[in-house]
């Protein structure tokens, strides 16, 4: 599994706009001439640096029949977080790139551990229904 990178910007341009619920960003990392193509969130991208400057991002690797996706992230507690988020039923990594993204790590976490319904279905996407499970689910893990 790939840790984390740390390479040039080499692109950064806004993913397939015809998902509404995808607040996402595909970001080109230049890795000793490879780019890497990283999948990340809008509230990630503001906090990068300018094309072509040095940046590191926490990575996770989804590997499925079809494709095989990397996600980046800020910091590792944020990467670690995304991988909690997808292990409950019914959370796919869109909907936790998106709660990421709407929440933030504080937010989103202190949402979790108090079972804040109404701020986890905020989130484009998320349903009461789905707010209760993450809560009732990532509670004690994040508590």
């Amino acid at each position: 599994m790939i840790g984390y990178m740390r390479g040039a910007i080499a692109l950064l341009k806004a993913q397939d706009s015809s998902r509404k619920s995808s607040p996402c960003y595909i970001l080109t990392l230049d890795v000793r001439d490879i780019g890497y193509d990283l999948v990340i969130t809008a509230s990630a991208a503001k906090q990068l640096p300018s094309t072509g400057e040095m940046t590191q991002l926490f990575t996770h690797m989804q590997v499925r029949e079809d494709q095989t996706v990397l996600f980046g992230f800020i910091s590792a507690a944020e990467r670690d977080l995304f991988r909690q988020l997808i292990s409950v039923s019914g959370v796919g990594a869109q909907m936790a790139m998106a709660l990421l993204n709407t929440l933030g790590l504080q937010d989103l976490v202190k949402a979790i551990v108090t079972g804040n319904i109404r701020v986890l279905s905020l989130t484009p996407g998320v349903g009461t229904k789905t707010a209760e499970r993450l809560a009732l689910e990532l509670k004690t893990k994040l508590a």
